[in-house]
């Protein structure tokens, strides 16, 4: 009988995140896979490569039928992992776009094997890949045009954009999946906040990257009179660390208050929400921003940038967050708030209902248990 889901990320994930994640339910898609699994009398593998050299395998207390599988970063260790339990396999999901070494053979193989496999694209990169990579970007784009997007039995996407930028690629079933918040999130929201009304607290929340351009909000802060009533909180890991040396001389010459925070764990993540007015990312190409979401769930409305259809996708312009063009509309917006901070008590409210409605983890099962059933089952 076949009820196993694999699911393949293919990624050596920091060890800070490696170690959380192991201990903690990420998103709705966890918990979506699991409650799935469960209804299906199936299980979930979550496989991650890890620069560790043994095999390791984990559970996390608050899903049913999940296991969470690092096998050392060789493509050829996930092959002699899986192949013993191929014919208990009923689908692979893959997380790798765009890596070909790594997902082309598991795609190949299960198709052999009669494997459903379904693809997650969490970026378009397809149309832009000549223009970043030349010669080598042009075959990766006739790569997965004309050949991976025609093998895979379902893509998922998270954005309608990223569906329409795709839908002319994609031979069979292509949806459009929520992807929710976890639980705890939510139910954080009903918490009391522990805003300082006296002082206006933004943060960005993310890898600490120049395409994250994390250097605006910095700027935006610096040209406003009365920034000594702002203070900014940047939390994540740092990826480029000669950017954030140059982000750190920046914050100090525009004498911007900041805090550093760093990395902050997952189930930690509502607590620090709670303290904070806004959520400010200004990357020009995110496709899901998924801490908008979470600061969302938690009261606190988010600032991003117009022209990324990921902000496009979760931001109704003024009344769960604004959408911002660049620098000077983004600091418009900031002194606007600091003068009526009124309008982020009623933007809060919507916030919560925001994702309460189209993003709980609760939504992310649903649409997902009808994609897997038309997969598994052929039902309509």
């Amino acid at each position: 009988m076949k009820n196993i889901i694999v699911c393949f990320y293919g990624l050596v994930l920091p060890k800070d995140i490696e170690r959380d994640i192991r201990t903690t339910v990420w998103d709705g898609l966890f918990y979506a896979l699991d409650k799935y699994a469960s209804l299906r009398k199936m299980e979930v593998w979550q496989i991650f490569l890890t620069n560790e050299s043994t095999i390791n395998i984990s559970n996390i207390k608050t899903l049913n039928v999940t296991k969470l599988i690092f096998i050392p970063k060789k493509i050829w260790n996930v092959h002699l992992f899986l192949f013993p339990h191929v014919k208990k396999i009923a689908v692979l999901q893959i997380n790798t776009f765009p890596k070909p070494w790594l997902e082309l053979p598991l795609v190949i193989i299960s198709k052999i094997l009669r494997i459903k496999v379904i693809d997650i694209m969490h970026n378009v990169y397809i149309n832009n890949l000549s223009n970043k990579l030349g010669f080598l970007g042009k075959l990766a784009e006739i790569y997965y045009t004309n050949f991976y997007l025609k093998l895979v039995d379902c893509e998922l996407v998270y954005t309608e954009y990223a569906k329409s930028s795709i839908k002319k690629y994609v031979r069979k079933e292509l949806h459009v999946l929520p992807l929710g918040v976890t639980n705890d999130f939510l139910e954080f929201s009903n918490q009391t906040s522990d805003k300082n009304s006296e002082q206006l607290i933004v943060a960005y929340v993310g890898v600490i990257d120049p395409l994250k351009k994390v250097e605006d909000i910095t700027k935006a802060i610096a040209s406003i009179n009365e920034r000594n009533r702002i203070t900014l909180w940047i939390i994540g890991p740092v990826r480029d660390q000669e950017y954030f040396k140059q982000l750190k001389d920046e914050l100090r010459r525009g004498k911007v208050n900041y805090k550093f925070l760093g990395f902050i764990k997952h189930r930690d993540l509502p607590e620090v929400y709670k303290k904070i007015h806004l959520v400010i990312n200004m990357c020009p190409v995110e496709a899901f921003p998924r801490t908008f979401l979470e600061a969302m769930a938690c009261g606190t409305p988010v600032i991003g940038n117009k022209n990324a259809y990921g902000p496009r996708t979760l931001i109704i312009n003024e009344w769960n967050g604004y959408l911002v063009n660049d620098v000077d509309s983004l600091s418009y917006i900031i002194r606007e708030l600091l003068d009526k901070p009124e309008k982020l008590q009623r933007i809060s409210r919507n916030c919560r209902a925001f994702v309460k409605s189209l993003y709980s983890s609760e939504r992310t099962f649903e649409h997902l248990k009808v994609i897997l059933d038309r997969l598994l089952f052929k039902t309509q």
